[in-house]
Parts: C-alpha cells; structure tokens; sequence
C-alpha cells in the first residue's frame, strides 16, 4: 500500500521545487519536479552512462589437438594422461585444462610413457560424432 507522502506529491509547485532542491543538496542525486493531475511530484532522475561500447568478441581458436583420421568416421587423439579409472580417463588439453573422458563413449584407447618423460600420454580413438560433442573438431 502507497500513501500520498511516500509519491512526493505537493499541492504547490513552489514547495515542490524547494523540496527537490533539498534533496540535491542532502543525497546529491538529481531530482525533478513534474506535473501531475494532483499537484506536483518530486521523482529522482536516474542518470545513464551516454554510450557504452559494444562488447569485443574473443578470437576463434582452433584447437592444436594432435589428431589422426583413421577411417571415416573414426579419429584417434593424443593427449597427456591425468589418471584412468575404472569409467573415465582423465586427460590434458593442450592448453592445460583437465577433460573427462567416459570409457563407454570411447572405441579404444592406448596408454604408453615415452623415454624421457615423466607424464604418460594416452592414444584415444572415437567416432567423429563424440569428437565434436566434446569439442576437439
């Protein structure tokens, strides 16, 4: 429920005017006076930002996946392995970022440690239509 006091309506235009000023001085926003059909109303005056630019959109990255088309409809991936477990295989992205990958939505996979490295690297092999689910093509 509304009362008349909590619109700032005055029946004279002057009082109106002097109270708007007050405002200013107290709050330091900017308040207005308009004309309604009961008298006068004090209203805030909300100030935006003149323009702000538009957003600039992120470059497109094509991932640097070491990747190998063995048929048509079969790709077999290259990663750094994080650690297996009984359903998933944990992986590394190029970029560094951690990736899941289900076991039950992979045709194979080939886990072996090149000499010199501490960090075993997995061979996946999946279907073209998994490989774009997950991003890599």
């Amino acid at each position: 429920m509304q009362f008349e006091t909590s619109k700032m309506i005055y029946a004279q235009e002057s009082v109106a005017q002097a109270i708007a000023a007050k405002l200013e001085q107290v709050r330091g926003k900017k308040f207005a006076v308009y004309k309604v059909t009961t008298g006068f109303q004090v209203c805030p005056v909300t100030v935006c930002k003149a323009y702000v630019p538009p957003a600039k959109p992120l470059p497109v990255q094509k991932p640097s996946f070491e990747s190998e088309e063995v048929t048509g409809d079969v790709m077999v991936f290259t990663f750094k392995l994080q650690k297996e477990s009984p359903k998933f295989i944990s992986v590394y992205k190029p970029d560094g970022s951690l990736m899941h990958l289900g076991k039950s939505t992979l045709i194979g996979w080939d886990i072996s440690i090149n000499e010199g490295e501490s960090t075993p690297t997995v061979k996946v092999k999946m279907t073209n239509k998994v490989a774009k689910k997950r991003g890599l093509i």
